[in-house]
């Protein structure tokens, strides 16, 4: 016997848990052809040591999606949540790729200030002379010359100076962004850059993006394009008015149209990633029309490589969201 507390990186016990649970309301995850795929996904990102090591955090929000798709009611959930969890394991290696250039920048970075100590040493003055007459042969060439720095001391300097000048690069792209496009909502997530689009992106009902809109997208191409290193995630979402599966359709489709006219600017398809999360992920209650208005939104989301800057909801997703699905004879995707 035990208490029922699981250790919170214990994902593949939630899941064969859950998996009794599913099997009694007669869905058998083991043969959804989504569910299989997402689950061969995460094990092998999980025996991959630099993603486990690297994007600990989404893979185990991934962990924790699967056990509630074991969990799921009819077909229809078990397959949502088997795509949103197999996103979050394409999240995960995103951020790993990244992550691990920047703990090979940060060890630079501290061989560069341990070379900037050494220097500061050498060039220190040497202290007096307890005897005045010459030092001994043996001796000679230690006094107070410093050794030139020689190739080994010049990488981790420029190292720092690299890591400097994204840091300023970074900011200035922000500010970049924020005054090339006035309409759209451009903030810093932790350390993601979200970009909103406007609300008046995708008709009334339709998953087609405005061209009036997409011919605005040109100043974020550039900044991609300027930065090969950066992943791109763009999320859909609609309000909680009518049906759950139509708007996570809806959701998904806005988000692959945004997607598809990146790639015809000239942004590689395998950089970006599309998520359609229908009503499960609102900013506001659904309760008032200003509410449902901001929950109809589609992001992109400029991704940096710490695992903890998420993109992912929490593990509620389809289980229960923040604010309540509202039973409406609308379809939730108006602007």
């Amino acid at each position: 016997m035990h208490d029922g507390a699981l250790h919170p990186g214990s994902g593949g016990l939630l899941i064969v848990l859950a998996l009794s649970v599913a099997a009694c309301a007669g869905i058998e995850p083991a043969k959804d052809e989504v569910y299989v795929d997402a689950s061969r996904h995460l094990a092998e990102s999980r025996a991959d040591p630099d993603v486990s090591r690297h994007a600990r955090v989404p893979l185990n929000a991934a962990a924790r999606t699967l056990a509630q798709a074991q969990e799921a009611e009819d077909l229809a959930q078990l397959r949502h949540l088997s795509y949103l969890g197999r996103k979050q394991v394409d999240i995960a290696r995103a951020v790993a790729e990244t992550r691990g250039a920047e703990a090979r920048l940060e060890i630079l970075t501290r061989q560069a200030r341990a070379a900037a100590a050494k220097a500061r040493r050498a060039t220190a003055a040497p202290p007096p002379q307890i005897q005045p007459m010459a030092p001994p042969p043996q001796a000679e060439g230690r006094g107070g010359t410093a050794t030139p720095a020689g190739p080994d001391d010049d990488a981790p300097r420029a190292a720092v100076a690299a890591a400097a000048a994204a840091a300023e690069r970074d900011t200035a792209q922000v500010r970049r962004l924020e005054q090339t496009l006035p309409d759209f909502k451009v903030q810093v997530d932790k350390r993601n850059t979200v970009i909103t689009l406007p609300e008046t992106s995708f008709p009334p009902g339709t998953t087609t993006l405005d061209p009036k809109v997409s011919d605005r997208l040109s100043p974020l191409v550039e900044v991609l394009k300027e930065n090969l290193d950066r992943k791109v995630v763009v999320n859909g979402h609609t309000d909680d008015s009518g049906d759950p599966q139509q708007n996570i359709r809806i959701s998904n489709a806005r988000a692959e149209s945004v997607k598809a006219r990146l790639v015809d600017m000239g942004i590689a398809e395998t950089r970006i990633l599309t998520i359609g999360y229908g009503h499960n992920s609102p900013i506001a209650s659904n309760d008032t029309a200003a509410g449902r208005r901001a929950n109809r939104r589609v992001e992109i989301v400029l991704m940096r490589s710490d695992p903890r800057s998420e993109t992912i909801p929490p593990a509620s997703v389809g289980m229960g969201p923040a604010y309540p699905h509202r039973p409406s004879p609308g379809i939730g995707t108006s602007p």
